[in-house]
């Protein structure tokens, strides 16, 4: 099942596609991947595919529109900005960390190359909604 949704990144307004397991259920906790496009992409494109993919297997999967790109907003349009990126992808995991039935501990980053990174987030600054990522290969985290 996919649902448009929509988050911040700072001032701009972010379009994303969540991907919810065929088995989905209110009451149960499941890890997540945010999967990010590659350069000059959209989310229904490369991410799109690897989230309705993996969220058949089981997991909740956001895949988005990077700042400048698609349906999200900032301008100017279609620029890749490698900042913005990143505050793209912690904002995609601030997201996620709101869901009910999102694993808060169990939430990953799909980007380029095809990496599993580890987006830990540290609770105790939440409130500047600072993560660190670890690449990690094949990290397990049903």
């Amino acid at each position: 099942m996919k649902k448009n949704v929509t988050f911040k990144n700072r001032a701009i307004n972010m379009a994303g596609n969540l991907y919810l397991p065929n088995d989905f259920s209110d009451n149960k906790k499941y890890a997540a991947i945010v999967c990010v496009h590659p350069g000059s992409s959209v989310k229904e494109q490369t991410a799109g595919i690897y989230a309705g993919k993996l969220a058949a297997h089981g997991f909740v999967t956001l895949a988005f529109d990077a700042s400048y790109q698609g349906e999200s907003g900032g301008e100017p349009r279609y620029i890749e900005e490698p900042t913005a990126r990143v505050e793209d992808i912690r904002s995609a995991v601030d997201y996620l960390t709101t869901l009910e039935f999102v694993d808060p501990d169990r939430i990953r980053c799909l980007c380029r190359r095809r990496l599993l990174c580890k987006c830990s987030h540290d609770r105790a600054s939440y409130q500047s909604s600072r993560y660190s990522g670890r690449c990690q290969y094949r990290q397990n985290i049903s």
